[in-house]
Parts: C-alpha cells; structure tokens; sequence
C-alpha cells in the first residue's frame, strides 16, 4: 500500500464543543446548510428574469449580475462551510480514534 502520511494541527476557530453529540449535531447543520444553498443554485438555474429581479430593483441591476452576485456569495459561503465540515470530520475520528482523549481537554486551548 502505498500514499501520503501527514499530521497537522487544525485550530477550528470560534467553536467548542463538550460532547461527540453536539459535533454531530454541528455537522449535521452544516450538512442542511450547505443542503439549501445547493437548492438555491438549482433554484437560481431555473429561474426567469421575472422571478429573480426584486420588486424594488432601485439599482436596476440586469438578471445575469443579480445570478452572478448571488452565486458567487453563495459559492463563498459553501466553500467556507466545506473547510468547516472537514476540519469537524477530522476532529470526529480524531475522536473516535483516541476515546481514551476527553474532547474537553481538545477545548482547552
């Protein structure tokens, strides 16, 4: 077998959990997050120029940089979350890897 072996230090920032429940629970929101912002882009792909313009399109802006302004702040978000998800996978079988490890001391930091 062969590959490439690593370790690393992640510093996930803002964010501390005191059981493998509540990272779940956190992994599973990111999951519905990142879930509706797919939807949106499906959405957004579908979508007329009637039902993207605002009402009260002040700018009066053209549909086409509407879609772009949008997917790109949606693209940012989800590339955003996607480091989050990994960073959070890592510490799960970090986790489960060492249950000898008291995720509060990982929180100590």
């Amino acid at each position: 077998m062969w590959g490439t072996q690593f370790k690393t230090d992640i510093f996930i920032k803002r964010e501390t959990f005191s059981s493998i429940y509540e990272l779940n629970d956190k992994i599973e929101e990111i999951e519905s997050d990142i879930n509706d912002y797919e939807k949106e882009l499906i959405a957004l792909g579908a979508s007329t120029p009637k039902d993207i313009v605002p009402s009260d399109n002040s700018t009066y802006d053209y549909p086409i940089d509407i879609v772009i302004r949008r997917t790109s702040e949606i693209f940012e978000q989800m590339r955003e979350l996607y480091t989050l998800l990994t960073n959070l996978y890592h510490l799960k079988d970090f986790l489960e890897e060492n249950k000898d490890i008291d995720i509060n001391e990982i929180n100590s930091i």
